[in-house]
């Protein structure tokens, strides 16, 4: 059975102390058609632009954990996030620390993983998540 998905990432808040002022762009983490009889993997993007050179942490809320996407018929497909590409290192709610010079933004990847899971219905899977930046 093949299932699409899609995990979107947004922005909800951050904790900003007259540091700079700072952008988050996303790309949703996308798993495209998955085989639920086997790990699938997706990943997405967060880029960072701020207007002075600064040093900070980006988080995702909930990341530490099995996360879910809602589906058909009250269908939930667990996923992961991780921020390394051999998924060893969960992406938590304290992140990964990133930079810019207030020139170049940060780019940040964000790697997902969806285990194998028992059937599921077809159809189209979808979650927000909160992302924030801490200063």
């Amino acid at each position: 059975m093949r299932v699409t998905l899609l995990a979107l990432l947004c922005l909800a808040g951050s904790a900003v102390p007259a540091v700079a002022a700072c952008r988050v762009a996303t790309r949703a983490v996308e798993f495209g058609e998955v085989d639920l009889a086997r790990d699938s993997h997706g990943t997405g993007r967060l880029t960072v632009t701020c207007d002075a050179s600064t040093g900070f942490r980006v988080g995702i809320e909930g990341g530490d954990g099995s996360l879910f996407m809602d589906g058909p018929g009250q269908a939930r497909l667990t996923y992961r996030l991780y921020s390394d590409p051999g998924h060893r290192v969960p992406f938590d709610e304290e992140g990964v620390a990133a930079a810019t010079d207030g020139e170049q933004p940060a780019q940040v990847t964000v790697y997902g993983r969806v285990p194998r899971q028992s059937a599921l219905p077809e159809g189209g899977y979808a979650g927000r998540l909160v992302v924030t930046l801490a200063f």
